[in-house]
C-alpha cells in the first residue's frame, strides 16, 4: 500500500470525519470510496453516460464540471488520447 498524504479545509476535514462517523468507517475508508465513485463517474462520462438525480418528481442530471470538460475533451478517432498531468509530490 502506497502512503499518500493530502492538506485539506477545515471544512472538508470535518466533513470527511462526520462521514467516517456515519458509515462506521474511517477517514481513509471515506477517501477510498469517494475516489472510487468519482472514478466509475468518469468511466461512465467517458462513455456518454450521465448520472440522474430522481428528488420526488422532479428528475435532474448531476453535473461534474471536471467531468464534463474531459468529455468535452474526447480525442479525434485514431488520435492519441491527451496527456495528463502526473502528480507531483513537491507541489501543495
Amino acid at each position: 500500500m502506497v502512503k499518500f498524504n493530502v492538506k485539506l479545509s477545515d471544512s472538508t476535514y470535518r466533513d470527511m470525519s462526520a462521514l467516517a462517523d456515519l458509515t462506521d468507517g474511517t477517514m481513509a475508508d471515506v477517501f477510498r470510496e469517494a475516489l472510487s465513485i468519482f472514478a466509475w463517474l468518469a468511466k461512465e462520462y467517458r462513455q456518454g453516460n450521465r448520472l440522474m438525480i430522481k428528488r420526488g418528481d422532479e428528475l435532474t442530471e448531476l453535473l461534474i464540471p471536471s467531468l464534463a470538460r474531459t468529455a468535452e475533451e474526447e480525442p479525434a478517432e485514431g488520435a492519441a488520447p491527451p496527456r495528463r498531468r502526473r502528480p507531483n509530490a513537491s507541489r501543495e
